[in-house]
């Protein structure tokens, strides 16, 4: 599949042009501003609505202000405090202060205090002073004395609360440290009370000596032991292949007869053999010398054989005894094991109570010194907050309406903002020919704009913008066939859906292409709905379908001759209506009408059906020399496109260039053509160009009124 599109916003290298730019930004501005001005004016008008009917119920109030600092305090050597909870301090603090308990406690104090002011309405606001420990409490009220008084009391009531809140707090801690030291007394006088009856039933220096004497003896019994196994190991690893020499170096043999008749007999069989072996080089094994020797190793040969024997059954012996003295070991380490364990549970006993013992007392020492630091700390100020600004004297504040409406219509019209750049956020519209060349790798080779008048084909005077935007796609076409190594003929035009404005391209740029002399033909292609026919003022059938389907019919039997004012532009309508036409531009048929054309007209315009919409355009992209895509602005979405470019790609064909429909007066792709129209002559409408009145001012006549 060929990349026809690219993702990447950054593909083109170079400088960016800061005026383009800005202008880009403003005409995207623009568009929103068009699309989405009632959303705007509906949230401004909201905003306005909701704040006018919140500053009808405001009044002019007196406001008197304070404010509190957390600030350190005095440490006390070893002064067990009340500390506050750093997670949320400052939230929880403000909380209280609005609270309901300071709010009643505050009122009461201040009738109590200041019986002479009269109680009138009053509110609370408290806040932290940026990111500092600055409390800022704000009262505002009808009566500026009771404002201040009822400001003061507040004050007094969540300091009052806050000391009540310590003095709470550490009656309740002190209580609880009594309760458990009784505890922990209760748990002492227990553990000694077993440690005196523990010494009482037992001697524990006596204890502690059988326990060591024990745990000598076990390990003493328990070396041996694993001395006699490791024997035992050895003397069963020994097999018949054995040498006697190996045995000797691990068992005593001194019993077997004499350990030095066995040497002496070995030695004398290895001379021997060596005497055979040098006799041998010279003498015949028969010889009497040879005989002699023979005999004589039999002899010691026999002789080592009884000592091997005798060696082994002196290894069995061995084996045996070791297994005896296994046997009598292991109940011996058993008995002593049993004593061990005995003296290491009274002497593990004692060392456990004595431990419990000597923590609970740890535990008691350091509550005792704890409820003497609370004792100590109730009897200092620890307040970490204290006043910093009293209430100040009311002053009064009125309620300037205008400026908390603008208020209300500044955050309507926020909202509204916000609501429109998420709406073009999610808007994947394409709006300009800049989306189109940062998203897709071909280039934008025309820009067609929005007119008001309901041009159907342009006239050959036409000098309005509409008319030059046709001119210049019209040049694009003339200088790319120029260019390009191989013949230009056949233009393919297409788009992603319906009502994009494809036919109104295909049928000016083949009008462009005929006033510029070339001759020109337009092929409405599109069989199930074409409606160029319309556009021209002629008779849809004959057309393509009938000369697709007919093969005795020649291409001159359903061509439109053009003449006088529409130049040398012919025209083939698209036919009867047909259901399948994609199988007719599969037929061989289709490409021998193309090569017919090729050789009576310099262009051929091709206006297809969607590629979104019907599969009937496959069928002709392969016979086309070049394919231009028509694109709505405001109205196609990448999606569209990018989904007609991968279907464009299985046929391995290209675009060649887009060509954006309905550009925007004021946009920024149509500054250029708003330039152009500052430069020409003044602006003519050219009206409304009836099918009827084509057909009579130019003489044309259909195939059916020839």
């Amino acid at each position: 599949m060929q990349d026809d599109f690219l993702e990447s916003s950054g593909r083109e290298g170079g400088h960016t042009d800061l005026g383009e730019t800005l202008r880009s930004l403003s005409h995207r501005a623009r568009l929103l501003l068009q699309s989405y001005w009632w959303i705007l004016l509906l949230c401004l008008s909201i905003g306005l609505l909701v704040q006018a009917v919140r500053v009808k119920s405001m009044r002019d109030a007196w406001e008197s202000s304070a404010q509190l600092i957390i600030q350190g305090n005095i440490e006390i050597q070893e002064a067990d405090r009340l500390r506050e909870v750093a997670t949320n301090f400052h939230d929880n603090q403000l909380h209280l202060m609005t609270g309901q308990w300071v709010s009643e406690r505050a009122s009461e104090r201040v009738r109590a205090l200041h019986p002479e002011i009269q109680k009138d309405w009053v509110s609370l606001w408290a806040g932290r002073k940026g990111t500092t420990d600055i409390f800022q409490l704000v009262a505002s009220g009808g009566n500026a004395r009771y404002t201040q008084a009822y400001l003061a009391q507040i004050i007094q009531a969540y300091l009052e609360f806050r000391r009540q809140t310590r003095l709470e707090t550490s009656d309740d801690v002190m209580l609880s440290i009594g309760e458990e030291l009784r505890e922990l007394d209760v748990k002492i006088q227990q553990i000694q009370e077993a440690i005196r009856r523990f010494q009482q039933e037992n001697n524990t220096i006596a204890i502690k000596e059988l326990s060591e004497k024990a745990a000598g003896r076990l390990s003493e019994l328990k070396t041996r032991l694993e001395d006699y196994r490791t024997q035992l190991r050895i003397l069963e690893s020994f097999d018949e292949n054995v040498s006697l020499d190996q045995i000797q170096d691990v068992v005593n043999l001194d019993t077997i007869e004499s350990s030095q008749n066995y040497r002496n007999t070995k030695r004398q069989h290895q001379q021997l053999l060596a005497m055979k072996e040098q006799f041998g080089i010279y003498l015949k094994p028969k010889h009497p010398r040879m005989m002699d020797i023979e005999a004589e190793l039999e002899i010691l040969s026999n002789r080592i054989r009884i000592f091997r024997a005798q060696a082994f059954g002196q290894i069995e012996e061995e084996k045996s005894a070791l297994r005896n003295r296994i046997d009598t070991l292991l109940p011996e380490i058993n008995k002593w094991e049993e004593e061990v364990i005995q003296y290491s549970l009274g002497v593990a006993d004692l060392e456990t109570m004595n431990s419990n013992l000597s923590r609970l007392l740890s535990t008691r020492e350091s509550l005792i010194r704890r409820k003497e630091r609370l004792d100590i700390g109730r009897n200092v100020d620890t307040e970490l907050i204290s006043v910093l600004v009293p209430a100040t004297s009311a002053v009064l504040r009125q309620v300037d309406k205008r400026r908390e409406i603008a208020k209300g219509g500044a955050l309507g019209l926020g909202m509204g903002a916000a609501i429109v750049f998420l709406l073009a956020a999610l808007n994947n519209r394409i709006t300009s020919a800049d989306d189109l060349r940062r998203m897709f790798s071909s280039k934008v080779i025309g820009l067609i704009p929005q007119t008001k008048a309901k041009i159907t084909v342009l006239r050959k005077e036409a000098d309005d913008v509409f008319a030059e935007s046709f001119r210049a796609l019209r040049s694009s076409i003339l200088l790319h066939r120029q260019d390009s190594k191989e013949p230009r003929q056949v233009f393919l035009v297409t788009s992603c859906a319906p009502a994009e404005g494809k036919s109104t391209v295909s049928s000016n740029l083949a009008v462009t292409l005929a006033y510029s002399g070339a001759k020109t033909l337009l092929i409405d292609c599109d069989l199930r709905r074409g409606h160029l026919h319309n556009k021209f003022g002629i008779d849809r059938d004959p057309g393509l379908a009938e000369l697709l389907e007919h093969p005795e019919m020649d291409v001159q039997d359903v061509i439109l001759v053009g003449d006088q004012e529409l130049g040398n532009l012919s025209v083939i309508s698209a036919g009867r209506p047909q259901e399948n036409p994609g199988d007719l531009f599969l037929n061989e048929r289709m490409d021998a009408i193309l090569e017919a054309c090729r050789k009576q007209y310099d262009f051929v315009i091709l206006d297809t059906a969607p590629i979104l919409a019907v599969d009937d355009t496959i069928g002709l992209l392969r016979r086309a020399d070049d394919v231009i895509f028509v694109v709505k602005s405001g109205q196609t979405n990448f999606r569209q496109v990018k989904i007609s470019l991968e279907r464009l790609s299985v046929t391995k064909t290209k675009v060649w260039g887009f060509v954006m429909n309905y550009v925007k007066a004021g946009g920024n792709d149509y500054y250029y053509y708003g330039r152009y129209k500052s430069y020409r002559y003044q602006h003519k409408e050219s009206g409304d160009s009836g099918n009827e009145e084509i057909r009579k001012k130019t003489g044309r006549l259909s195939p059916k009124e020839k």
